[in-house]
């Protein structure tokens, strides 16, 4: 064999040694296309206008982390029965992680410790701190509600009544006991009533409470125009009753943000790359302020 001809045969065992390499690391890492993450996020049953600036950020999110994602609004059985029961059809179907907002924090960290959960499991909304829960994006909601109690004892009201949904979540539970706790204490008298359970039961110097934007939208409708209105949560009918003066103000936190962060929390956890994010502050709005920075970014985010 000549020394040309070992060279020719030299270079081809090399490049065919090269090649068999590249195709070894090729397998190794996949393909150049990202790999998409498949999660859910489970609300709690509430109007879908409710959720449109968390959808927002959630969406933003889905984008950036290459997320497939799915969100399931209502449930086939009410409460939390039906919503362990989605929870349940969204793991078995494929979903890598789920974020729910719970509608009852004990039972749905009973129901992970009792079952072979293996899918990251995040709670939004609500502090949910319990080992069974993988991560957590909530609301400071005892902020929250000393701000909105604040803003009801300057108005020199001593009687508040709160109006709670039927079937209302942990959060608004959460959000009851803070602002119940913090009227007390300033000598506000307190009571409860549950929405669409007959009359609303108003009377002259009562402040109108309201613990999600849903309700509040109905008491605004059904109230008296004299009836002071105050409440948390976001949505249009609740930015435009705001504006026209019809709430006396609103305790509100960036929706965006929490639905951005919840995303950026279950992709992390499925992608080995989690960094637990801080309660979200909330902060207080009036009409006169709401288009006012950063209020108005925070209601109406551009993202």
């Amino acid at each position: 064999m000549s020394r040309q001809e070992k060279t020719i045969l030299t270079v081809f065992a090399l490049a065919l040694v090269l090649s068999l390499l590249a195709l070894l690391l090729w397998q190794e890492t996949g393909s150049d296309e990202p790999e998409i993450l498949h999660l859910s996020v489970l609300l709690d049953g509430s109007e879908e206008t409710a959720w449109r600036n968390f959808r927002r950020g959630a969406d933003a999110a889905a984008v950036e982390y290459n997320v497939d994602l799915r969100y399931v609004y209502r449930y086939e059985n009410p409460g939390q029965v039906g919503q362990l029961q989605a929870m349940e059809a969204e793991l078995a179907s494929g979903a890598e992680a789920v974020a729910v907002a719970p509608l009852d924090a004990e039972a749905l960290t009973e129901y992970l410790r009792n079952h072979s959960v293996l899918q990251p499991v995040v709670a939004m909304g609500s502090e949910v701190h319990d080992e069974a829960i993988a991560g957590c994006v909530a609301v400071d909601s005892r902020a929250q509600a000393s701000l909105l109690a604040g803003a009801i004892v300057d108005s020199g009201a001593r009687h508040c009544r709160i109006y709670l949904r039927t079937g209302c979540g942990e959060l608004d539970r959460q959000r009851l006991e803070g602002l119940t706790e913090a009227l007390e204490e300033a000598r506000v008298v307190t009571d409860t009533a549950i929405l669409g359970s007959g009359s609303l039961d108003w009377e002259p110097g009562i402040a109108a409470v309201a613990l999600d934007a849903g309700t509040l939208a109905a008491l605004a409708e059904k109230l008296p125009e004299e009836a002071p209105l105050y409440g948390m949560g976001v949505s249009g009918s609740v930015l435009e009753l705001l504006e026209a003066g019809r709430i006396c103000a609103l305790a509100a936190v960036n929706e965006y943000d929490l639905g951005y962060l919840t995303l950026s929390a279950a992709a992390g956890l499925v992608s080995g790359r989690y960094q637990p994010p801080e309660l979200l502050t909330p902060f207080l709005v009036t009409g006169e302020e709401m288009f006012d920075p950063p209020y108005a970014a925070q209601l109406v985010p551009m993202g």
